[in-house]
């Protein structure tokens, strides 16, 4: 199984923002690629409270 969740858009690999959590949540990877911190913080901050 691949440790990593990501989604390739044509020409760059997609940045996750909270409205993915859900999303994040329910998949079985332990990794997501690409967060960043301009648009990713409250999905970071959501996934650090998740045990």
């Amino acid at each position: 199984m691949n440790l990593d969740y990501f989604v390739y858009l044509p020409g760059k690999i997609k940045i996750f923002t909270m409205e993915d959590y859900e999303l994040l949540k329910s998949r079985p990877e332990l990794y997501a690629r690409k967060m960043d911190v301009q648009n990713s913080m409250g999905l970071i901050k959501q996934l650090d409270l998740l045990e």
